[in-house]
């Protein structure tokens, strides 16, 4: 993928515990740097790798073990999952 996902960074400021605090927290910080990167721009970024194509899953699956119980062992083996996919 062209798109390369950068990383911004904003400089936050601690203001200081709530009210209710009896004594300040020494090993907190007065400013502190704060990476990020825009979420829709890693989602389309790891999508549209090749390389991660063989690690997704585009539906629900039913998994059972050699006593022919139901295992969620993923996301994608719940019924939340099953549920969504009658959504779309």
């Amino acid at each position: 993928m062209d798109k390369k996902v950068s990383p911004s960074c904003r400089l936050v400021f601690y203001m200081g515990p709530p009210s209710h605090f009896l004594h300040r927290l020494m090993w907190a910080p007065v400013q502190q740097d704060l990476w990020m990167r825009d979420t829709m721009t890693v989602l389309q970024h790891i999508l549209g790798d090749i390389q991660f194509a063989s690690a997704m899953k585009w539906g629900p699956e039913k998994l059972y073990n050699s006593d022919h119980q139901r295992v969620y062992s993923e996301l994608w083996s719940g019924k939340w999952w099953w549920r969504k996919q009658v959504l779309l």
